[in-house]
């Protein structure tokens, strides 16, 4: 497996715990500090209500400038490889939030703004090798 240069963590173990925190991960790399909360919809439409880190996020980037807070968006379609996941910077989504100027977004406002990351079953079996 090839070594990457970072070191992470999974801020909460027990879902049962409704603790609240900044994000679901913490990442450090030598240069940056990324938070990265996790969010996922399974009928493809994903309320904004659900981000409650928001402010955690924006203030998280705040204290830095090498800290870094993204969205990890999930639109699960019964399997992975049919399902589109979202990688968004804060300041984008918030943007975002703002345009769409309505409580909720559906899959194609998200396909329509961002770019999805293509779920590659052989690339990533390549990768953990």
């Amino acid at each position: 497996m090839k070594e990457l240069n970072l070191w992470h963590l999974k801020l909460q173990c027990n879902p049962l715990a409704h603790t609240a925190l900044p994000a679901d991960f913490i990442i450090l790399t030598h240069e940056y500090k990324y938070l990265i909360e996790c969010k996922e919809s399974k009928n493809g439409v994903f309320v904004f209500d659900r981000l409650t880190q928001q402010d955690d996020l924006i203030n998280f980037e705040r204290f830095s400038d090498n800290n870094k807070s993204y969205v990890m968006l999930l639109f699960w379609q019964e399997r992975l490889k049919n399902s589109y996941l979202f990688i968004i910077p804060i300041q984008s989504f918030i943007i975002f939030m703002d345009k769409i100027g309505k409580k909720s977004a559906n899959l194609e406002d998200f396909k329509e703004n961002f770019t999805p990351i293509i779920y590659l079953e052989d690339e990533l079996n390549a990768l953990l090798k």
